[in-house]
């Protein structure tokens, strides 16, 4: 009995693949920075510094109709959302060192939250702090 093959979660939606254009793509890894002091939900605070949040192929898309540009990353097999935010106008997306970028997105409370990201080369770092500031919204 032949095996069947399993969706890949982190693809692209038909409905994304139809309406929005890819800008840039690249396998990363996301670390969040946290403040630390906050409820660990194990009774204990967490510590300030950088979080893992995941890692798979990081996107730049624009939306066809709206013109709108975000990032959106999606983990390998189960396709849990690792970021999914608009690009910011107030925020310069820049190469910290090597492999590594330095960016922010808008949280789920409407504020910021820094994020490193970590591509296979200086290339696409490069590349992709290019594409972000390319593309996001004028002032």
């Amino acid at each position: 009995q032949p095996q069947q093959k399993q969706q890949d979660l982190s693809a692209l939606t038909a409905e994304e693949a139809a309406s929005e254009e890819v800008l840039f793509e690249a396998t990363a890894k996301i670390m969040e920075y946290k403040k630390g002091g906050e409820d660990d939900g194990h009774g204990g605070k967490t510590v300030a510094g950088w979080a893992n949040r995941g890692q798979g192929p990081l996107r730049v898309l624009r939306n066809a109709e709206t013109e709108v540009v975000r990032l959106l990353m999606r983990t390998p097999g189960q396709g849990q959302v690792v970021v999914n935010s608009r690009l910011v106008k107030e925020v310069t997306y820049k190469k910290v060192r090597g492999k590594t970028a330095q960016i922010a997105v808008v949280n789920a409370d409407g504020g910021l939250t820094s994020l490193m990201v970590r591509a296979g080369s200086d290339e696409k770092v490069e590349t992709l702090c290019r594409v972000c500031e390319e593309h996001k919204p004028a002032l």
